[in-house]
């Protein structure tokens, strides 16, 4: 966990405000740009809702594990400055621009099919998000992965150590499961947006399932002992159950 009080905080202005007529914020809530007092180094700081911080840690950790290109997340200790006490720095990629499919490399065809692939087995309800950066294609936004938009509701339940919390902790399971459990299916979606032959798509997506399927326990191990300094043990147990289910289906 990324100590907070390293950072200092401003405003985020989300670029979409320039272009989307009357747009306040994302589905994210409110977000501030952090800067390393010592560093320079600078994130992008979602902090209002609960399953944003472990969804965007979790996912952006695994995809670099996996090789991926996304950045790096880490989760933050509580501040003064935050909406909430869950909050995430995910690196902020200065430069980020749209894909541009007249001078696609073989990179970054294949960095477009993994990011397909990867948000896909993580059960992305909202749309994929990629852009070029430095030379590739990198997928970030995975606040809406892992069917967990209900976390608000469970750490309340949870919090009055209610017995309903593990029913509802199993439904939230179970949904997952039944999504990531499906095949890869976007190639025809890929050809027609980025002029990418479906065969190249294939290939990739099974690269990507043998990627999926190696994911190592004290990876999951490490990833859910950081899980543990945020949330309710329950909470880090859904997310050690939810990726061993994504590694397990593609074996």
């Amino acid at each position: 966990m990324l100590d907070s009080n390293r950072l200092s905080y401003i405003a985020y202005k989300d670029p979409r405000a320039e272009s989307v007529k009357d747009f306040k914020e994302g589905s994210s809530g409110s977000l501030l740009l952090g800067t390393d007092k010592e560093t320079g180094r600078k994130y992008l700081v979602k902090h209002t809702y609960a399953h944003n911080a472990a969804n965007e840690f979790v996912c952006c950790t695994l995809a670099n594990i996996i090789e991926v290109a996304a950045p790096r997340a880490y989760l933050l200790s509580p501040n003064k400055a935050f909406s909430s006490k869950y909050a995430v720095a995910i690196e902020f990629l200065d430069g980020l621009k749209k894909v541009n499919k007249e001078s696609l490399t073989r990179q970054m065809k294949e960095d477009i099919c993994r990011a397909y692939a990867f948000q896909s087995a993580f059960a992305q309800s909202d749309r994929i998000s990629f852009c070029e950066w430095n030379d590739r294609v990198v997928t970030f936004d995975f606040s809406e992965t892992f069917t967990m938009d209900g976390m608000e509701f469970l750490l309340k339940i949870l919090d009055k150590k209610s017995v309903s919390a593990e029913e509802y902790l199993g439904r939230y399971l179970y949904g997952f499961k039944k999504r990531t459990a499906k095949e890869f299916d976007f190639a025809n979606v890929i050809e027609r947006e980025f002029g990418i032959s479906p065969d190249f798509t294939y290939d990739v997506m099974n690269i990507m399932k043998k990627c999926l399927s190696e994911i190592k326990d004290p990876d999951i191990d490490e990833i859910c002992s950081e899980l543990d300094l945020m949330y309710p043990p329950e909470i880090s147990l859904y997310y050690e159950f939810a990726i061993q289910a994504v590694r397990d289906c593609r074996k």
